[in-house]
């Protein structure tokens, strides 16, 4: 009789729990990065478009284009607000992804040790009953008057 472990079903749904989980909490650090490089890429582009606006300044800028210049600046600055609460979402859900691929992995070790203990038990019980066999084999052998005259 071969091991056939009791929960395998159940381990083999929490390893694709495991997986999924491994997978959602890559696409949340993706998602992460992303935010973090349109961050990085925003204040550059702020930080660029200041020095514009100062040097434009300098040489005597139009009324028209001064105001547009600061609705521009607006603009990124406010993106650049939203990006910086997007940012800490997006490491909000990186954490949250990382808690539960860790309870994953935990339930998934639960049950393979669950399963090392019960082909351990298996183990044994087979060691048992080959044993039983082998002595039930040798108490007929004593038994039998033919082998008791060979001896």
């Amino acid at each position: 009789m071969a091991f056939v472990y009791r929960f395998f079903k159940f381990l083999e749904h929490r390893r694709l729990q495991r997986r999924e989980a491994q997978v959602a909490l890559a696409r949340a650090v993706e998602q992460a990065f992303r935010v973090d490089r349109l961050l990085a890429d925003t204040e550059k582009a702020l930080e660029n478009c200041r020095q514009r606006w100062e040097q434009r300044t300098s040489e005597g800028l139009p009324v028209g284009e001064h105001l547009a210049f600061e609705r521009y600046l607006a603009e990124l600055e406010q993106r650049l607000q939203e990006l910086k609460k997007a940012r800490e979402h997006a490491w909000l859900v990186v954490q949250e992804k990382q808690k539960r691929l860790m309870e994953q992995d935990q339930e998934v070790k639960k049950l393979e040790r669950l399963q090392e203990v019960d082909y351990d038990r298996y183990r044994r019980d087979q060691k048992k009953r080959e044993q039983k066999e082998l002595d039930e084999y040798g108490t007929r052998l004593d038994l039998d008057p033919f082998v008791r005259d060979l001896l």
